[in-house]
């Protein structure tokens, strides 16, 4: 609840704070590299992508014509390569479906969750996954 799920800093924090299991959700980007994620179609609650270009990727975009803008929005991990992906931040996941601006629809994460710890959540491919749960001394 501190740090955006599945990102490297969730991970770690988890370990320290003696989590006896951490877990790597499995999905696949564009290009069929296996990346960890809780959702395929997902990024624009988990991620950044709507305030990068990468958004004009997105499954569905904003409907900026639309009082509801980001009532439908879609983007998902196969929608973007690798390279794509991992260019993006974990955020917590929020998202204001009655947003009218981006603003507004990125700063949505509940009062009672904290934010202090997002300023960039690092995205991870599955193999980095394993290779830093090995080194916390997880086994997978």
């Amino acid at each position: 609840m501190q740090f955006p799920e599945h990102t490297r800093e969730s991970y770690i924090a988890s370990a320290k704070m003696g989590a006896g299991i951490i877990e790597c959700d499995v999905t696949f980007t564009k290009d069929r590299e296996l990346v960890c994620r809780h959702s395929q179609c997902y990024l624009h609650n988990t991620t950044n992508i709507l305030a990068t270009p990468l958004a004009a990727k997105c499954s569905i975009q904003p409907d900026y014509s639309s009082d509801t803008p980001f009532a439908s929005v879609r983007c998902c991990t196969s929608d973007l390569s690798l390279a794509e992906f991992k260019s993006l931040n974990g955020k917590m996941d929020a998202g204001n479906s009655k947003a009218k601006t981006l603003k507004e629809y990125m700063n949505s994460i509940p009062n009672w969750r904290t934010d202090l710890y997002t300023a960039k959540g690092t995205l991870m491919t599955h193999k980095e996954s394993i290779e830093l749960f090995k080194s916390l001394g997880h086994q997978n």
